[in-house]
Formats: structure tokens, sequence, C-alpha cells
């Protein structure tokens, strides 16, 4: 399979476990104990592929250990610190539908309460969290065609799977970010249609990071003298 179609293959699987994702709260009865295993198990295996893979890789090529493992505890620091800083707890409505087991929710909020129509800022609260996802999931896509670039330069005359590790990584947990989109695009009111639209312009950044890659790395081979690969190997 030549490299440019492997990187093709890899984009149409991410759009296809995107879409998954949003479409999974209609397929699924999505309970608070099988969100929080379905998260465990991606996260399982992401470390995995990062520890296992990829984290050897680096150490290979950059031929020291201290870097590769000051670079790791840096990003899980800040990765740490953005999630306390910006950690959101909803206290929204309880659908009584997803609980597990029978009891009297009367008391949480008095005889008196009765929620109304969502607000505006709960309408839209969604709007956030897809540009933020949707500049992540555009660079998962840079970073999958440069490590499927850098593997073929690196190894050009095996038959392998080249960026597998990266593609791995970014097909597990698109499910979750699609998820997490539509989730609150359903709290805030939105039509099936709506939802169905911006999970599709989501799944999409992944193919347009790719091409973004792709395309600049044959303007700097056209423009540049023998500059080798964008990404060197």
């Amino acid at each position: 399979m030549s490299l440019p179609v492997l990187i093709v293959v890899y984009c149409f699987l991410t759009v296809v476990a995107s879409l998954f994702g949003g479409w999974l709260p209609a397929l699924v009865r999505l309970s608070h104990v099988r969100m929080q295993v379905m998260m465990s198990l991606v996260s399982g295996l992401m470390l995995g592929i990062a520890m296992l893979h990829m984290l050897p890789q680096a150490a290979e090529q950059l031929s020291s250990m201290t870097q590769v493992t000051g670079a790791m505890l840096a990003g899980l620091l800040v990765m740490f610190f953005l999630l306390r800083l910006f950690h959101v707890h909803g206290h929204g409505e309880l659908d009584l539908d997803d609980c597990e087991h029978d009891h009297d929710h009367t008391h949480e909020h008095g005889p008196d309460h009765h929620p109304g129509p969502p607000s505006t800022g709960h309408r839209l609260s969604w709007v956030g969290l897809y540009f933020g996802l949707a500049i992540h999931t555009l660079l998962d896509g840079v970073a999958l065609a440069a490590s499927a670039v850098a593997d073929a330069h690196q190894h050009p005359h095996e038959i392998a799977f080249y960026g597998l590790g990266t593609f791995l990584a970014v097909f597990l947990h698109k499910p979750l970010d699609a998820l997490a989109i539509t989730s609150l695009m359903h709290a805030g009111g939105w039509t099936a249609r709506s939802q169905a639209a911006v999970n599709f312009g989501y799944a999409l950044m992944c193919p347009l990071g790719a091409l973004a890659f792709w395309a600049a790395d044959a303007i700097v081979h056209q423009y540049m003298p023998n500059p080798g690969p964008l990404v060197q190997a």
C-alpha cells in the first residue's frame, strides 16, 4: 500500500470513529458505569501506545532518554494543571432515565422547583468545546500524516503500516471527543439534525489537518532544493 493511500485510509477510519462517537448516544444507553469503563479502556490503550511504542521511538531519535522523560513529565504536568484550572463540574438537571436504581429525587430541588427551557448560555455551551476539540483534531491530522511520512523515510524498504501508533492514538479517542460535543448539544436542546451536522464538520477536521501537512510538504519540496521530508526521520 502506497503512503498517500495509507494516509487516506487512516483519515477515513478516523472520520468513521468520530461519526460513530457522535451517534453513540442514539444507539446505546450510556450509563455512568458504561462511560467510566469505556473511558478507562481507551485511556489504558492510549497510555500503552505512548509508553511502549512512541516513547522508545522518541528515545531512539533523540538519543537522550533524559530529554524524552523530561518532555513526557512536562506534558503530564501541563495537562494536569490545565484540567485543574478549567475543570467544569455541572450541576444541571439529573436525567431520571440514566439512573440505575429507584429513589426519590424530589428532595434535591424541593417541591416548587420547575425546570424551564435551557437558557441561551446552556444552549451554546458546546461551542467552546467544539472549537477547542476541532483545533486539537486538526493538529491530530497533521501529526498523523507527519508520523506516516517520517516512518516511511526511516524505513523505505519495509512493508509496514507507517504511523500506526499515532493512528491508533488518534483513532481511539475520537469517539469520546465527538460524544462530548453531541451530548452537550443534546443537553442544550439542539435538534438531531443540528447534532449530526456539527458532528460531521468535526469529523472532517482530521483529514483537513493531514491535507494541510501534505500541502506544506509539497510546497517545501517545490521551492527548496533537496530539503528532505518536512518531518525528519
